[in-house]
C-alpha cells in the first residue's frame, strides 16, 4: 500500500494482530508514517493505540501518552484530548 492510505492500514493491522508484539510493530510503523505526512492528530490517536500495545508488552507507555496528548493540545483537537488525559492519569495513578 503507498501513499496517505498506508498508516491507517498500518493502523488496522495493528488493531487485529493477533499479538500485542505484532501490535507494537503496525503502530510503530504508522507512527512514522503520520509523521512524514504532517498528520498531528492522528499520530496523536496512532500513540495512544502504541501506548496501549506496549503496556501488553512491558514497555513504558508514558512517553507515547505524553507525545499523543501534547500532540492533541497543540492541534486544539479537544475532542480526542479527553482520552489521552485519562491515560496519564491512569499511568500517574499507578505510579503513586
Amino acid at each position: 500500500m503507498r501513499g496517505a492510505a498506508r498508516p491507517y492500514a498500518d493502523v488496522a493491522r495493528g488493531l487485529l494482530a493477533p499479538g500485542p508484539n505484532e501490535s507494537v510493530a503496525d503502530f510503530e510503523e504508522a507512527v512514522l508514517e503520520f509523521e512524514r505526512l504532517g498528520a498531528k492528530v492522528d499520530l496523536a490517536r496512532c500513540l495512544l493505540d502504541l501506548a496501549r500495545a506496549q503496556q501488553g508488552v512491558g514497555v513504558d507507555p508514558r512517553p507515547a501518552v505524553e507525545r499523543a496528548a501534547s500532540l492533541l493540545r497543540e492541534c486544539d483537537a479537544n475532542l480526542y484530548l479527553p482520552e489521552a488525559e485519562a491515560a496519564l492519569a491512569k499511568l500517574d495513578a499507578s505510579d503513586s
